[in-house]
């Protein structure tokens, strides 16, 4: 059988290390001190805007023409298969070179962002680690990932339905996807738009791992490369080692107030709250090209679609931080990314409502954590308590709902969606969003965003 040919190149450390060298200078000084053989070599890979790397744990690499080729597939080399596939044939320990990836998981009603991976991050750490022989049963199920190049969870914030001009951008960019039902349909076409042979190709360029660099983990020359990739996976993990704590947390405070928390209204607000530790993304106006051909696709939308009235402002997934962030991030009622959704208990509950008993919880939380009765000093959920701020914003604010703001207010107050329309003519942002209709803004107190 003929072997496919791959896009994907075998170097050596001297020929990638100086690549690495200013995204992850630790990483490339142990590695320097190990001076490994030349047969120690890394796969470099490159993969266009939205290549599904990962679906349902299956691992993809690029092929010629863009084409993705299953790793294990039959006209896969064997030296390839052999070097990479040493993870339950999912992804090897990996490191971004440059643009990002997102980590997301694909269910019944919904998709789950889990992490934006960023230059100079390594990860698949987790198997490699924990069983060395790769031959123990993994906690992990494997098929639940999916990885693209580029953010998944990217959509337009004004209206992209009418007929005429969703037309001309399948005429101009040779597609035939039908106009979006959803924002999760909007990446589908940005896709679609972004690889119809652009001047400047977006691209994210990954280095993978061979099995043969974690032969010798245990040996003693090798001791700091483990550290190393030991404090990686350690700190990634660290919101999900405490999560006993932090469910005890919510459990208590129902305790102390005798409260009974629908649980479709306490799953968004321990969401919340997980993106507000920065434990999770919520979404924020893209200002960039790191997460998406954001440029290419305001044009296509400016010039072919032809947006009159509002900017093409796109939000994509971001890390809150409650130490750095430069821009607030949001959670939307009509966008819902939780990793636990409850069904509600009435279908009859309106946006509103839902919204108001989300605030008034989290006000809950807050007030009891502030109260310093649960014994959490110094973590994350107790900083984040005493110097985040959560604002409410729905479409149909009425005097009967305190605390929640007209969403028409959004844009003015946070520069950062001027700052996402900078480049172009238009700076109105579209009020009319659905994402706007019952939406939460996180921020720091101190952050100077408007």
């Amino acid at each position: 059988m003929k072997k496919t040919k791959l896009a994907v190149e075998e170097l050596t450390w001297e020929n990638i290390r100086s690549e690495i060298n200013p995204l992850n200078p630790t990483l490339v000084n142990i590695i320097d001190e190990l001076s490994p053989d030349p047969d120690y070599t890394l796969f470099k890979a490159s993969y266009p805007f939205g290549s599904e790397i990962l679906k349902y744990g299956k691992f993809y690499l690029p092929g010629e023409n863009n084409e993705l080729v299953l790793l294990n597939a039959d006209n896969v080399d064997k030296h390839i298969y052999d070097s990479l596939s040493y993870n339950l044939e999912t992804n090897p320990v990996t490191m971004v070179l440059n643009k990002s990836l997102e980590l997301f998981v694909t269910v019944e009603d919904r998709i789950i962002p889990y992490s934006l991976i960023p230059p100079g991050a390594i990860f698949g750490l987790w198997r490699i680690l924990d069983y060395p022989n790769l031959d123990a049963i993994s906690y992990t199920p494997v098929s639940l990932w999916d990885m693209t190049a580029g953010a998944r969870l990217l959509f337009m914030l004004p209206k992209i339905t009418e007929e005429a001009g969703h037309e001309r951008l399948k005429r101009k960019y040779n597609f035939n996807l039908e106009k979006p039902k959803s924002l999760l349909d909007h990446w589908e076409i940005f896709r679609a738009i972004a690889n119809n042979k652009p001047a400047e190709p977006w691209n994210v360029e990954l280095i993978y791992f061979p099995k043969k660099w974690f032969d010798k983990l245990k040996d003693k020359k090798w001791k700091d490369f483990r550290f190393y990739l030991l404090q990686s996976a350690w700190r990634g993990s660290q919101f999900w080692r405490n999560q006993f704590t932090w469910d005890l947390t919510f459990s208590r405070i129902h305790t102390a107030r005798n409260i009974k928390p629908a649980p479709y209204i306490s799953d968004i607000v321990k969401h919340l709250l997980a993106i507000g530790v920065g434990a999770l993304p919520g979404f924020a106006p893209a200002n960039n090209n790191d997460c998406a051909p954001i440029s290419l696709l305001q044009k296509a939308y400016l010039e072919d679609y032809s947006l009159k009235e509002y900017a093409p402002i796109i939000m994509q997934p971001t890390h809150f931080s409650l130490t750095n962030s430069t821009c607030p991030v949001y959670y939307s009622m009509q966008f819902h990314t939780a990793i636990e959704l409850a069904q509600k208990s009435s279908k009859r509950s309106s946006t509103l409502n839902e919204l108001y008993a989300v605030n008034s919880l989290l006000k809950k939380y807050l007030e009891d954590i502030n109260k310093n009765y649960l014994n959490i000093d110094s973590t994350p959920l107790q900083q984040l308590a005493e110097q985040i701020e959560f604002t409410f914003f729905h479409s149909s604010t009425i005097n009967d709902y305190q605390g929640i703001q007209d969403s028409n207010e959004i844009a003015s107050q946070d520069k950062c969606f001027a700052d996402s329309s900078q480049a172009t003519e238009i700076k109105a942002v579209s009020k009319h969003s659905p994402f706007f209709n019952g939406c939460v803004r996180i921020s720091n107190r101190s952050e100077d965003f408007k």
